[in-house]
């Protein structure tokens, strides 16, 4: 049996959100195998995961305390967090560790266990520029370096990886994300009464919020009862109300925060999914959608492509223009909106957690 530790760095740094995601459907799909023994190391993060994908109850304080002092609060229990993953590899010295983000603090103690790393994107090394964090561009380097294999999860991210450390391509491959299956009996009321484009995840600098803003913008005095929701990504920054404000859009662009079983609804029920984002590492928002029967309308992105094929209809999100039109195409003809649910449908059943599971457990046993 191979025994595989996942330490707790992504379930402190997301509540929810898709690193986080990605790991818990793996160490739950994992742990229906007999061959593998799937360790997730996280007793004080506050992630809704742990809980509901798999079962672990976390002790954290810091989630539910209101006071000065919460960040020492936060660090102490980190640290807690990091002597708990120092424990689990005392007990299981043979295990594969796979670190679920780039701290170093159990390689820097010559840790000589196998190591796998998962590149979910490039995003600080190709926009430096806007996302300056010098700390994870050094960390991501030397977790590179030091893995036994890298994992990306797409071919688009694969090469993004080999632009910048082409060494890694012997010791590389590419893992696509799964997505959950559709509920058998899908909600039969809407959260949301009338007519609605979605919007998921956090809008700043890539994600490009602005431009589809503007596109909502400008499509909004020909359909007077459509709304644009917006769902994770937090409260509306005081640019962003400032920017519907001025539009005259404030009052039919909303954000809310819902947890899986509500989003699911939102998908369902919306009349497309847009994904305007300038660059992803793969879309798990776009899986998601499908799954749920969202026609799905994105960015022309290869990586997008690949997530997608025929079953999404593409634009230039660069171009307010395009975007608008595009949209307006979309929202005119429903044949178009019936024959993207079903293309999805069929898109995403080539994608599962499963074979995500198989596929990795294929790769650990080649290293323990």
């Amino acid at each position: 049996m191979t025994t595989v530790i996942y330490d707790h760095q992504a379930f402190v740094m997301q509540r929810w959100g898709g690193i986080s995601r990605y790991f818990a459907e793996l160490a739950k799909h994992l742990a229906e195998r007999p061959d593998m023994q799937p360790l997730v190391v996280s007793p004080y993060a506050n992630n809704e995961y742990l809980e509901h994908i798999l079962g672990l109850r976390t002790r954290s304080i810091s989630a539910h305390y209101r006071h000065r002092g919460v960040g020492k609060l936060m660090a102490l229990e980190g640290l807690l967090d990091q002597r708990a993953v120092r424990r689990a590899f005392t007990q299981h010295p043979g295990a594969v560790y796979h670190p679920t983000y780039y701290d170093l603090f159990l390689l820097e103690e010559s840790l000589h266990n196998p190591v796998v790393i998962t590149i979910h994107d490039m995003i600080y090394e190709l926009f430096p520029e806007k996302l300056v964090n010098p700390l994870v561009i050094r960390q991501k380097k030397e977790m590179i370096q030091r893995a036994d294999h890298i994992v990306a999860v797409s071919e688009s991210t694969r090469a993004d990886l080999l632009r910048f450390y082409p060494e890694a391509a012997r010791k590389s491959s590419v893992i696509h994300h799964g997505v959950a299956s559709a509920p058998t009996s899908p909600d039969n009321q809407a959260l949301i009464v009338g007519d609605y484009l979605l919007f998921v995840g956090n809008r700043g600098s890539y994600k490009n919020f602005f431009s589809f803003a503007q596109t909502f913008a400008e499509l909004a005095n020909d359909y007077p009862s459509l709304k644009l929701i917006c769902t994770g990504g937090g409260r509306f920054s005081r640019a962003e109300t400032s920017f519907l404000k001025e539009n005259g859009i404030s009052d039919r662009v909303l954000q809310c925060g819902v947890p899986d079983n509500q989003l699911r609804n939102l998908y369902t029920f919306a009349k497309a999914f847009v994904f305007p984002s300038l660059y992803e590492g793969f879309g798990l928002p776009i899986l998601e959608a499908m799954s749920c029967g969202a026609p799905c309308l994105l960015n022309d992105l290869a990586v997008f492509h690949e997530a997608a094929a025929d079953a999404a209809l593409y634009s230039d999100a660069h171009s307010v223009t395009a975007l608008t039109r595009t949209t307006r195409d979309l929202l005119e003809d429903v044949d178009l909106q019936n024959h993207l649910r079903a293309a999805g449908y069929e898109r995403v059943k080539e994608f599962s957690w499963s074979q995500c599971a198989r596929e990795h457990a294929e790769l650990y046993a080649t290293l323990s």
